[in-house]
């Protein structure tokens, strides 16, 4: 499946009001956080999908008769690859949330990280002023996941956990590098402490 083509599909249609029937405030928070200038249009795009229920995951695929089974394709893993598979509860999606989520806390003091949160960007509870940076790491983790699945799929080259959370800090190193042309070197190492990432591989 062509995901722009996909992607195109889904902006070319009105944007719904409600998501999943949540109230219209939480709803709208939700796709403030999907649109937000902050994150890269490429994880922009899988916010999209993910709210909309359409990123093509196997689960999503079997259903439409463009895979012949809905198993999750990583090694080792017979669970059914729906969305929440994918970027939560896969045993190697919770391996790499495990490191990351130490990560998390060190830079924005955000505890207690859960599925709705990672999901949608609501109710992060964070130190004043770091849920951007929160919304950041988490949105290159789901880009990370959701990469290292495609590499192992149609690179036959699976991708070890530690290699998905180097494939993260590559991300985070970009935002580190806006933010030291929009706030200055020295808030942006404060903000980033990018020496500390090692810790977490």
């Amino acid at each position: 499946m062509d995901q722009k083509k996909l992607m195109a599909e889904i902006k070319d249609q009105e944007q719904p009001t409600l998501v999943h029937n949540l109230p219209e405030d939480t709803s709208k928070e939700i796709w403030e956080a999907a649109n937000s200038k902050s994150i890269a249009n490429s994880q922009k795009d899988i916010a999209w999908m993910t709210i909309h229920g359409c990123l093509p995951v196997r689960a999503f695929q079997h259903r439409r008769g463009l895979a012949t089974s809905a198993e999750c394709p990583r090694e080792d893993c017979k669970g059914e690859e729906d969305i929440r598979h994918l970027l939560w509860s896969c045993p190697y999606a919770r391996g790499v949330w495990k490191k990351m989520k130490g990560l998390i806390f060190r830079l924005t003091g955000q505890t207690n990280l859960t599925y709705e949160n990672i999901l949608h960007g609501t109710n992060l509870k964070c130190n004043y002023g770091k849920e951007e940076t929160a919304w950041r790491v988490i949105n290159c983790v789901k880009e990370s996941l959701w990469a290292s699945r495609n590499i192992g799929i149609y690179h036959h080259n699976p991708i070890e956990e530690k290699e998905c959370i180097k494939l993260c800090f590559d991300k985070m190193t970009t935002y580190y590098y806006v933010d030291i042309n929009k706030y200055g070197k020295t808030w942006a190492k404060g903000n980033w402490q990018t020496k500390s990432w090692s810790e977490y591989i």
